[in-house]
């Protein structure tokens, strides 16, 4: 059990660290997506709002 707990506090910083190291920044125009789960599956649209 000890094994397990330090295996996912290992891959969890390992998981973190890998977030702060992308250093390039994309804004899309238009979002479409798809989730699926264990109970449905859900799609989502977003669209830029610009300001004038």
């Amino acid at each position: 059990m000890k094994k397990i707990i330090f295996l996912l506090i290992v891959l969890s910083f390992i998981g973190a660290n890998a977030q702060q190291n992308n250093k390039t920044y994309s804004v899309e125009d238009k979002i479409l997506g798809v989730e699926v789960g264990l109970f449905g599956v859900w799609t989502h649209y977003e669209k830029k709002y610009r300001v004038q």
